[in-house]
């Protein structure tokens, strides 16, 4: 029997939650003031965009075979946004919608 405790989209919005909680614990005083959190569309799933004044940390990149998300989705996403650095990238785990391997 194959019982899911847990959606994908759950899982997800936990591991989000957990990282946030975590993070912000390390560096309360850092994360306390004006952080926004974006979820960007990737085609199969969402990849998730954590900021703050000084850090920018972004959740499974995503991926797919035959198109480049960071060319054609992410980059110019970051760039309308003047992000220019990501301090932070973080995979929830390895399969091709989380993180493209070449």
């Amino acid at each position: 029997m194959n019982k899911r405790i847990f959606s994908k989209v759950e899982k997800k919005v936990i591991a989000v939650l957990l990282i946030i909680i975590v993070i912000s614990n390390i560096n309360f005083e850092k994360f306390t003031n004006n952080m926004y959190i974006n979820f960007i569309d990737i085609s199969q799933g969402d990849a998730c965009l954590i900021r703050q004044k000084t850090k920018v940390i972004l959740i499974d990149g995503g991926g797919q075979r035959n198109f480049d998300v960071g060319t054609n989705t992410l980059v110019p996403y970051l760039l309308n946004r003047g992000i220019l650095k990501i301090d932070y990238c973080i995979i929830s785990h390895f399969d091709q919608d989380h993180c493209r391997t070449v």
